[in-house]
């Protein structure tokens, strides 16, 4: 629908639509939906116009006042930040006559204009979700898209890195994982040109928790770290633990049991047994 939109905002004849104005009305044009709504960041409305975020802030407050758009600003819940959702008035347009030479337009003053008028695309802003991050509202597009300079770690993305960590058998604080998201957010934005693009983000910050934690020291009482004995037993345990393993031994032959109460051959497995129940004793 926003080639639609488009077309209505490029053959609009309103004197009130000069110079950089036309095209910031263009540009929120080219992002909106079938409901003529769109919530691009002013960053990125600003580096599409070519012009700085005060006067493209200038701009919107014009249109605002002539009644070509609406604004309204949604919280996102708790902790989830807000957005700025743009609605298009285009019955406020005045669309020149079929067939006739369009009107000469007044001249007034606007704040200088560079750059020159974005690439029309069909296709939507992404959309902020949660704290920050993106999820695009429409179709991917192949050039992929940069991480918010505001971005903050979703509580579903958070949820993600705990399932990671359950899985990996390693006990993780909701600090660690903050941390970790302010390193995530710090190395990605300062990312350059494509390198700083991604079709997934949600999925990025997967991966990059998975080698946080392949980085990370192993807890002492995780499996696979120093301290376990030789029945992957941690510490001496009870008198108990002991005696009952040397029992299934001794029963079993000379062996380590296992899960189900089976014997391995291991030579010197009872006598390991008997010195750990001395210990313990």
């Amino acid at each position: 629908m926003s080639i639609q939109h488009v077309s209505a905002v490029l053959e609009a004849r309103d004197d009130r639509l000069t110079g950089c104005r036309k095209l910031v009305l263009v540009t929120l044009a080219n992002r909106t939906d079938e409901y003529c709504r769109c919530w691009p960041s002013q960053e990125r409305l600003a580096a599409e116009c070519g012009i700085s975020t005060r006067a493209l802030s200038d701009h919107l407050k014009a249109l605002e006042d002539d009644g070509f758009i609406t604004r309204d600003t949604q919280h996102l819940g708790r902790g989830n930040g807000s957005r700025t959702v743009y609605t298009l008035r285009l019955q406020a347009l005045k669309i020149a006559p079929e067939n006739n030479a369009p009107a000469e337009i007044a001249p007034a003053i606007s704040v200088e204009c560079t750059g020159s008028t974005p690439r029309v695309t069909n296709h939507q802003e992404p959309s902020i979700n949660g704290k920050g991050g993106v999820k695009p509202a429409g179709s991917k597009t192949s050039q992929g898209t940069t991480l918010p300079d505001d971005w903050l770690l979703p509580d579903e993305w958070a949820s993600d890195a705990r399932s990671i960590a359950l899985k990996a058998k390693q006990p993780i604080s909701d600090n660690e994982i903050e941390n970790e998201a302010d390193k995530f957010r710090d190395y990605w934005i300062a990312r350059p040109g494509a390198a700083g693009r991604k079709l997934d983000w949600r999925g990025t910050w997967r991966n990059w928790f998975r080698n946080y934690l392949d980085r990370r020291p192993k807890p002492r009482n995780a499996p696979g770290s120093h301290g376990a004995d030789a029945f992957g037993q941690h510490g001496r345990g009870s008198i108990a633990d002991a005696a009952m393993r040397r029992r299934v031994l001794r029963e079993n032959g000379n062996g380590v049991p296992d899960d189900a109460g089976r014997g391995h051959d291991v030579p010197g497995a009872a006598d390991i047994i008997d010195a750990e129940y001395r210990l313990v004793g």
